[in-house]
């Protein structure tokens, strides 16, 4: 059976074309960033009370001067420190999107590259088998 093989084989006319192998560079994962919000401040009135507009708060207290919104800037103030918070918390997401694609991509790119490296290496293997000694020369 080997013989037979063997026969056929060398008598095949055609040599086996050697492979090519050409590779592509990568693309990167689409990145997907949220949108963030403008902050804008909104305008806040402060009220200064003193003795000269409210005599009846320094009786006990002596001189002291003291700080008041109305409801109107202070309902804009809570507004305001939300607004911040909320961007605060837009831009952590931003942060997170960019550290999540940059991690994913050198993953993937370095996954590519890896298997990359292997296939050339079976390729050359292939196309330039390493010298193999006849029986004789391994006595």
């Amino acid at each position: 059976m080997l013989t037979l093989t063997t026969a056929l084989i060398s008598c095949s006319p055609k040599v086996p074309d050697s492979v090519v192998y050409s590779a592509k560079p990568i693309d990167r994962p689409r990145l997907v960033i949220p949108t963030v919000d403008q902050f804008t401040r909104r305008d806040i009135q402060w009220i200064v009370v003193t003795p000269a507009n409210a005599e009846t708060i320094f009786r006990d207290k002596g001189e002291v001067a003291l700080f008041a919104l109305t409801s109107e800037g202070y309902k804009n103030l809570s507004l305001n420190t939300a607004d911040q918070l909320k961007l605060i918390l837009q831009q952590q997401a931003v942060i997170a999107a960019y550290s999540t694609y940059y991690q994913k991509a050198d993953t993937e790119i370095n996954n590519f590259n890896k298997e990359q490296a292997a296939l050339t290496r079976r390729i050359n293997l292939e196309n330039n088998p390493p010298p193999t000694k006849s029986w004789y020369e391994t006595w």
